[in-house]
C-alpha cells in the first residue's frame, strides 16, 4: 500500500467514476491517527470523500473504521462466528484505538 501522502494526489474522478478528491485536513487527521494506533492498518481512499482504514484475521473477523472530514467516523465489526456491529461516533482517537486492542485481544 502506498502511503497515505499519495491521497494528497488524487484528483477529481481518481477512481474513473467521478469520485472526488479526498480533504487534506482528513489526510492529516489520519496521518497523525496512523503514527500512534497499537496496530498498523490497511489504508484505503473511499469515493465518499472519506478515508478508510481495515483490519482482518485469518479466522474471518474484520474491523474498519471509515473516516469523514466532518469527524464522523463509521466503525463496522464483523466478528468470528458471523455477528456484525455497526457504530457511528464523533473522531476520538483513544476510542479507536480501544477498538483496536479489543479486536487484538489487548485491552
Amino acid at each position: 500500500m502506498r502511503s497515505i501522502e499519495f491521497f494528497k494526489d488524487l484528483e477529481y474522478n481518481w477512481n474513473g467514476y467521478g469520485a472526488e478528491s479526498i480533504p487534506e485536513k482528513l489526510i492529516l487527521r489520519t496521518k497523525h491517527l496512523l503514527q500512534n494506533l497499537s496496530e498498523r492498518p490497511d489504508v484505503f481512499p473511499t469515493a465518499n470523500k472519506s478515508i478508510q482504514i481495515e483490519y482482518e484475521k485469518t479466522n474471518g473477523e474484520y474491523l474498519e473504521f471509515e473516516m469523514f472530514e466532518d469527524d464522523r467516523v463509521h466503525m463496522f465489526r464483523i466478528n468470528s462466528d458471523g455477528t456484525e456491529y455497526n457504530e457511528e461516533f464523533q473522531f476520538d482517537f483513544q476510542k479507536i484505538d480501544k477498538y483496536v486492542r479489543e479486536f487484538y485481544g489487548r485491552v
